[in-house]
């Protein structure tokens, strides 16, 4: 799998931002402001790139799953699983958004030039951001 650490406070942490996503009693300021950016567990710092595109930075207003698509819901729900666990995260190849470029200026500008997109094999993300169906 990987070496890298679990960073047990930060995951729960993150569990609760998208638990409280899922009940709908959470702005999407305070997800933003919350999240654990600098964890050094790769797996909350990707599970927080991947949910920062199912909603809108600006303005402030309550997140609901009502807004999001059936698969978007499923994948929030397993990251909340999987932030739930101990288990390593295997980090897939993560690169900035090459062919949206609005994109990729917008998280330069207002996101310190974090890289904002996961990308994921298609075989994959059936069950990301678990290794594999086993995990």
């Amino acid at each position: 799998m990987s070496d890298a650490p679990v960073d047990q406070a930060g995951r729960r942490k993150a569990a609760l931002l998208i638990r409280n996503w899922l009940e709908g009693s959470i702005t999407n300021y305070e997800l933003d402001d919350k999240w654990p950016w600098s964890s050094l567990d790769k797996g909350v710092v990707d599970v927080g790139k991947e949910i920062w595109r199912y909603y809108d930075d600006f303005p402030e207003r309550p997140l609901s799953t009502q807004e999001l698509s059936k698969d978007e819901t499923e994948v929030l729900q397993r990251c909340w699983r999987f932030l739930e666990t101990q288990e390593p995260y295997l980090d897939p190849e993560a690169h900035a958004p090459s062919a949206i470029f609005g994109h990729r200026l917008w998280a330069r500008l207002f996101r310190a030039g974090r890289d904002m997109l996961v990308v994921v094999s298609d075989e994959r993300r059936k069950w990301w951001p678990f290794a594999d169906k086993a995990q």
